[in-house]
C-alpha cells in the first residue's frame, strides 16, 4: 500500500465574479495506490479539492472531486 498526500496554497489578489469573491486558497489532495497483480497491476484512489482561506471549508467555498482506477506496468 502507498499513501500519496499533497498540500499547497493558491495566492491570489482579490477578484469578485458575479455573487462570489476569490480570495486565497488551500488545495489539498490524497491518494492511495494498492498492488493487485505481481507489482505490476495496481488500484488507485484519489479525492481531492481546494477550500477558500475567508470561508475555510464552508459548504459552497469547498469544491472536492475524486478518480479511482487501474495503472498496469509494462516494464521493470
Amino acid at each position: 500500500l502507498n499513501l500519496v498526500v499533497n498540500l499547497g496554497a493558491e495566492v491570489l489578489r482579490k477578484a469578485s465574479t458575479g455573487s462570489r469573491t476569490v480570495t486565497d486558497s488551500l488545495r489539498f489532495g490524497v491518494g492511495a495506490f494498492i498492488p493487485i497483480y505481481q507489482e505490476r497491476l495496481w488500484a488507485h484512489g484519489e479525492i481531492y479539492g481546494s477550500s477558500f482561506f475567508d470561508d475555510f471549508m464552508g459548504r459552497e467555498s469547498t469544491p472536492m472531486g475524486g478518480v479511482v482506477g487501474l495503472k498496469y506496468r509494462f516494464l521493470n
